[in-house]
């Protein structure tokens, strides 16, 4: 990843300074968020991989999540950091598409974006 040159100056953060969100990064999530919010997910995900290409066919998937649980609302930190995400993500395309998946996050809100997004691709053997 190229060097953040907005990180040029900072110093590393604490605990506590990254555990604060910031007020306007997660205007639905909230503070804190219910298990519903990734059973929601995993049941959306799913429903779409089915009508939009039934259960046998492979493809290339990128998904945009607006408030990734992970680190919306995070500072700047200059490096992506929903890993649980991109394994959550590659387990029900695994799952469901029936071959196996390598999901990598390519824009995250921790890098200065504002939405994270993930690039499944099935995994060569």
């Amino acid at each position: 990843m190229e060097d953040n040159i907005f990180l040029k100056d900072e110093n590393q953060l604490s605990l506590k300074q990254y555990m604060n969100y910031h007020e306007g990064g997660r205007k639905n999530l909230g503070d804190s968020v219910p298990i519903a919010v990734y059973r929601m997910l995993e049941y959306s995900i799913r429903k779409q991989l089915e009508e939009q290409f039934g259960k046998d066919v492979q493809k290339e998937v990128m998904l945009t999540v607006a408030e990734d649980a992970d680190c919306s609302g995070l500072p700047l930190l200059g490096e992506t950091v929903c890993n649980y995400d991109e394994g959550f993500i590659s387990g029900i395309l695994s799952s469901y598409m029936g071959k196996q998946y390598e999901a990598v996050e390519i824009n995250c809100w921790a890098t200065g974006d504002r939405v994270c997004r993930f690039q499944a691709d099935i995994k060569e053997r």
